[in-house]
């Protein structure tokens, strides 16, 4: 029998409203001096349906996450030559490629190791450059959240929502996270939970690799055209 909050998390993943909510982009949210945790929003085309998910995690066990059974996952696309995961901003051109989010029960990838014939890879979105700052500004944000992050041991996941043109993250509907696991995408391994999410559509990565050579390539700032993220205010 699942606990309260595996059962939380196997709901909030394959929640029959995600395909309604549509998840378009991630905003990624600083204290102005680090003195608070981060917070990791997602953003939906339908804001009511995307709070609805979070709204259901909230209603059945709080805030927290205590024992850490939804995982949320940074699979990171760094450049060629790169070191593994930032330890600071200084390291931020090496996140710059863009990044992954994935969502999954915590108790699944467990079971997934003795079992890969029942994997599901739960909800994912690839970020690429934001549409204000280049593959720069991208990396930047990123290294920010994860230097805050690992201050004080925990982020928040939350919603986000729009009003007049600008990002607003919920923490009334928000789930304190302790753990966070990053992962350099290239090192993957073929077969894992993972790679399966990175690799759900063969026709995504190609659309994925174009977009990419075409930031790189031609130094473009602006929207690529897949799902980016986004700058968020307080």
């Amino acid at each position: 029998m699942l606990t309260p909050t595996e059962q939380a998390a196997e709901d909030f993943c394959f929640h029959p409203g995600w395909e309604k909510a549509s998840w378009i982009s991630t905003a990624l949210q600083c204290h102005p001096s680090g003195e608070a945790p981060p917070l990791l929003g997602l953003v939906f085309a339908d804001q009511e349906a995307g709070a609805d998910i979070f709204r259901a995690w909230v209603d059945a066990v709080g805030h927290a996450d205590e024992e850490d059974d939804l995982r949320v996952a940074l699979l990171i696309r760094r450049q060629a030559g790169s070191g593994s995961t930032p330890d600071d901003e200084s390291d931020a051109p090496a996140l710059a490629m863009g990044y992954m989010v994935r969502l999954s029960p915590a108790l699944q990838e467990f079971l997934d190791k003795d079992d890969p014939n029942r994997v599901r890879v739960g909800q994912t979105l690839r970020t690429v450059a934001p549409p204000n700052g280049g593959p720069e500004g991208a990396g930047a944000r990123l290294a920010a959240f994860l230097r805050d992050y690992r201050k004080h041991g925990e982020f928040m996941l939350a919603p986000a929502v729009e009003r007049e043109g600008q990002l607003f993250l919920e923490p009334d509907l928000g789930i304190i996270k302790r753990e966070l696991v990053e992962r350099a995408a290239d090192d993957v391994p073929e077969g894992e939970s993972d790679a399966l999410a990175m690799r759900a559509s063969a026709e995504d990565e190609v659309l994925f690799q174009d977009i990419l050579a075409q930031l790189w390539g031609a130094g473009r700032e602006g929207d690529p055209g897949g799902a980016h993220e986004q700058e968020s205010d307080g």
